[in-house]
């Protein structure tokens, strides 16, 4: 049996047009790896008051017709005005989501990967690119277009496109592997429609898609009742952020003491405290802010401190990690415990070091714990 029923039951959020902060703050959203948005490829969807994770899965494109509703299921090519308008939206999020990226505002990233699948080693030239008439045209006359989408974790390729005809190298013999796909006609604003299909699998290639059970003639289809989110209760207690010279905090309200319980992390340690008062709390935490900067040199006046002199000495290489250098991070800085990292005396240790890796570009060279290099050797 098919593991469709695995995200069926979830309740799956549409494919286009739901709200995602992290990856799909518009309802176009095109962002595809081979022929998937990013939010059909993982996203945590509410079930009662737990959370699942939708995982990876392939998709099967066929011609077809809905046995229930008459649907016909045909390649179906945009029009130039529409393909224009979809692809500069596009373009236009791209862009939108780089900048988000280098401000480090966001925290689920693909644009690497798109590039290099493109056969592009700079994000920013990929994305100039994405508006190109080429472009244009290859997205108007995409395969899959008017075609039903049938998802499966069958074939275990993740990621990848089959069509009627395709290699499908996992199976050999004759198979039919029961699947399912929505019906946008059969379905309405109360339930989804999900009809049957079965992939005809025949010496290694994916054969047909049929829409009637092989066994009894038959179409049959499921029915899943549409779950309206609840609404949420008005918290009288909602929790308090504080930011201070770089540093965040959260305080959530605890109701046994009746006090918020203040947590800062990120640091290298957990700091927490508690009190009622709100503007006290916000002194407090404003306190400890200060207390640890001051022990990385940061001062509280005007004259430039240490790390920040450091930081305007310190040589910055094409080898080092962005945005230092050149290189995207694809691995661990010298802060992960790299045993050619000499670090600086007293509290310049939290952060800076000399690197004495003679096989290393900064050999011999002031460093920041985090612009890192290609020679990185853990401590044994």
């Amino acid at each position: 049996m098919s593991h469709i029923i695995n995200w069926l039951y979830f309740d799956v959020i549409g494919l286009r047009g739901h709200d995602c902060v992290n990856c799909c703050e518009n309802p176009f959203a095109p962002l595809k790896v081979g022929a998937f948005f990013v939010c059909d490829i993982l996203w945590q969807t509410t079930i009662g008051k737990a959370s699942a994770m939708v995982g990876m899965y392939d998709t099967v494109y066929a011609e077809l017709d809905c046995p229930f509703c008459g649907r016909q299921y045909r390649y179906s090519p945009m029009s130039w005005e529409d393909a224009e308008r979809e692809v500069k939206h596009n373009k236009e999020w791209q862009i939108e989501s780089r900048q988000k990226f280098l401000r480090g505002e966001k925290a689920f990233y693909l644009q690497d990967f798109w590039a290099k699948r493109d056969g592009f080693d700079d994000i920013d030239t990929w994305i100039d690119q994405l508006d190109t008439l080429d472009r244009i045209e290859a997205h108007r006359t995409e395969r899959s277009l008017g075609l039903a989408e049938i998802p499966t974790k069958e074939f275990e390729c993740v990621l990848e496109t089959f069509y009627v005809g395709d290699e499908v190298p996992k199976y050999s013999g004759h198979y039919f592997i029961p699947e399912a796909f929505e019906c946008d006609r059969c379905s309405t604003a109360d339930e989804r429609v999900y009809v049957k299909v079965w992939l005809e699998i025949e010496e290694r290639k994916l054969k047909a898609v049929l829409t009637h059970d092989p066994e009894t003639g038959k179409p049959s289809r499921e029915i899943f009742e549409r779950r309206q989110p609840e609404p949420r209760l008005l918290d009288p207690h909602p929790p308090l952020y504080f930011k201070y010279r770089g540093i965040q905090a959260r305080a959530k309200y605890n109701a046994e003491t009746q006090k918020y319980d203040l947590e800062v992390h990120h640091l290298p340690g957990s700091f927490t405290f508690s009190h009622s008062d709100k503007e006290l709390l916000r002194v407090m935490f404003e306190s400890l802010a200060d207390d640890y900067l001051y022990l990385l040199g940061k001062g509280t006046d005007e004259k430039q401190s240490l790390h920040e002199h450091l930081q305007s000495i310190c040589r910055h290489l094409p080898s080092d990690f962005q945005p230092y250098g050149k290189r995207e991070r694809d691995g661990p800085d010298c802060s992960s415990g790299c045993k050619h990292f000499f670090k600086l005396p007293d509290k310049l240790s939290l952060d800076w070091g000399v690197c004495v890796n003679p096989a290393s570009p900064r050999a011999g060279l002031l460093t920041f714990e985090h612009q890192g290099c290609e020679k990185f050797e853990g401590n044994e």
